[in-house]
């Protein structure tokens, strides 16, 4: 066998191998969307997806009821996520998807605990009106002060607090940052009619003065003409009229010279 053949076939079997490949990666690809879409669980009745059986029904209830208020009330939708296993996913990630597919509010949190586990207690939030690096900022320093509790429970429950505090006093924020800049923008647009308004007025001030001014020039041109005119008489003759006393005029006549 000749070398450029040889050549030839390794190249051919180069290109073979990494078609294979890239065929294995997109049916591996394709195998995993369809499993991780099963793995999410529905949205669950209340707010509270306790597989382990972590809290008891007084706790679950009491939480529930505060969870619902925050939600009417704050238009903050705050999931808790208890499980014994970690996702295939990631908790992370998990999490993410969870709050994604089932937060019903402006802003969403999911406060998720794997027990008898290292990593302990992590949320995820979001939210469509706020950026969301504020929103990692905020929850971040919301599950940091709720691990400063002793028990595991205490944890839970002051995350579930402080993560939705956090975000109602964000997404207040920004509301009021959004009516401002309308406030603003009205501001803006008010003044500017106005300004063009006022323009408007000058100009049609300006356009009748300057017809005013006009006529009062031509006025005055014309009069200064009328005082500058000679007038011219022609030459006359005087001689006293005969029997001008009985005739009942003058006793003077007035002859003009051709």
């Amino acid at each position: 066998m000749k070398p450029s053949a040889s050549r030839q076939l390794s190249q051919r079997l180069f290109v073979c191998l990494g078609a294979l490949l890239m065929l294995f990666a997109c049916v591996s690809v394709m195998a995993q969307g369809p499993a991780a879409a099963k793995e999410l669980p529905s949205r669950p009745m209340d707010h509270i997806l306790d597989d382990s059986r972590l809290l008891s029904v007084d706790e679950r209830e009491a939480l529930q009821r505060d969870l619902g208020r925050r939600f009417i009330e704050q238009q903050v939708d705050v999931y808790l996520v208890v499980v014994d296993r970690a996702p295939a996913m990631g908790a992370k990630a998990y999490a993410r998807a969870l709050g994604e597919k089932w937060s019903r509010a402006p802003m969403w949190c999911v406060v998720f605990y794997q027990r008898d586990s290292d990593a302990g207690v992590l949320a995820e939030a979001g939210g469509i009106e706020v950026p969301q690096p504020s929103i990692d900022l905020a929850i971040a320093q919301a599950v940091r002060r709720s691990r400063r509790e002793s028990g595991e429970k205490e944890i839970l429950f002051t995350a579930c607090r402080e993560c939705p505090n956090e975000l109602r006093f964000l997404l207040a924020t920004h509301q009021r940052s959004a009516e401002k800049q309308i406030e603003k923008r009205g501001e803006l647009t008010d003044a500017y009619l106005h300004k063009r308004k006022l323009m408007k007025l000058l100009a049609v001030a300006a356009g009748i003065g300057l017809i005013l001014s006009l006529i009062v020039i031509v006025f005055i041109v014309r009069k200064i003409k009328s005082r500058r005119r000679n007038f011219r008489f022609p030459e006359t003759v005087w001689r006293e009229r005969f029997l001008g006393p009985h005739s009942g005029g003058s006793g003077i006549v007035v002859h003009y010279r051709q």
